[in-house]
C-alpha cells in the first residue's frame, strides 16, 4: 500500500489540468489501518517503522502541497493509519458509517505518519490531544462540530455527493488558479511544520517494536478472536418449560 500510494502522489504532481482529487475506499471501509500480521512479520523492528514513519509522512507531505484540492470521503472505518491519510486531506465527508479513529494508544505507539500534528491543525490542540489519547471515535455525531467533516450523507451517495459538492464549491475557478490559492493558504512557517513532523517520527520510533508493543499488539489480536468468535456463535435457545400437569 505504500509504495502504490507514493506512486499515485508522484502521478499526480505532473498533473497539471486537473482541480480536485478524492480519496475513498472499497467495500465498506475507508482504510483500516496495518494487517496486524503483516506488521508483525515484515516491520515490528524499531530501525524499519523508523524508515516507515518518515517515507509515509514525507509521502503524505507531498500529497497534502499538491495543487490540488483533495478530499476524504469517509466511509466505514478509518482508523490507525487511515485516521492519519484522512488528516492530509484539505477536506473530509462523512458518509453516516464514518468513523474515524486514532488507535495508536491502544497499541502502546504513538502517530507515525504526521497525523497528530495534522489532527491538531484542524481541531485544536486541546480537542486533538482527547481524540490521540482516548482512542475515542470521530464520526457523524461530532465530526461537523469539531469541524473535522464538511458534511455528512448516506453511505450509497458518498462519493456523487462529494463531486457536487466539489463543483459546486471550488470548480468556477481554472486549475492554475485553484493551485494558486492552494499556495497562499498553506499555514506560513512550513519550516516548524515538517520539524514537528520529524519529531512525531522520532516519537514514534521510541513507542514502535517494544516490548509493551508487542505485548499491546498481541492482547488487540487476541480480541479480535474473541469478537469473531462471539460472532459466530449461534444464540444460546432458552429451554421450554414443560407445563406442570395437574
Amino acid at each position: 500500500m505504500f509504495l502504490d500510494f507514493e506512486k499515485v502522489v508522484t502521478q499526480l504532481e505532473s498533473w497539471k489540468e486537473g482541480k480536485a482529487v478524492i480519496i475513498h475506499g472499497a467495500e465498506g471501509a475507508f482504510c483500516s489501518g496495518g494487517d496486524l500480521d503483516f506488521v508483525a512479520k515484515s516491520l515490528m523492528f524499531p530501525a524499519v517503522g523508523y524508515q516507515m514513519s518518515l517515507f509515509m509522512t514525507h509521502t503524505l507531505n507531498r500529497f497534502a502541497s499538491l495543487p490540488l484540492i483533495s478530499v476524504a470521503m469517509v466511509r466505514g472505518p478509518a482508523h490507525g493509519g487511515g485516521a492519519e491519510l484522512a488528516t492530509a486531506c484539505d477536506y473530509r465527508i462523512f458518509t453516516r458509517t464514518a468513523e474515524v479513529r486514532f488507535v495508536q494508544a491502544r497499541l502502546a505507539i504513538t502517530t507515525g505518519f504526521g497525523g497528530a500534528t495534522r489532527l491538531a491543525g484542524i481541531i485544536g490542540g486541546k480537542q486533538a490531544l482527547k481524540f490521540l489519547c482516548s482512542t475515542d471515535p470521530i464520526n457523524m455525531s461530532n465530526g461537523r462540530q469539531l469541524g473535522f467533516c464538511e458534511l455528512i450523507c448516506k453511505d450509497a451517495e458518498g462519493l456523487d455527493i462529494t463531486k457536487v459538492w466539489l463543483s459546486d464549491v471550488f470548480f468556477k475557478a481554472p486549475a492554475d488558479i485553484i493551485g494558486h490559492y492552494k499556495r497562499l493558504t498553506r499555514p506560513l512557517d512550513t519550516t516548524a511544520l515538517r520539524q514537528r513532523h520529524l519529531e512525531e517520527s522520532e516519537t514514534f520510533r521510541e513507542t514502535w517494536g517494544t516490548d509493551r508493543h508487542f505485548q499491546a499488539k498481541a492482547d488487540a489480536a487476541a480480541e479480535r478472536l474473541r469478537s469473531a468468535a462471539g460472532q459466530r456463535s449461534p444464540p444460546q435457545s432458552k429451554a421450554k418449560e414443560n407445563p406442570q400437569s395437574s
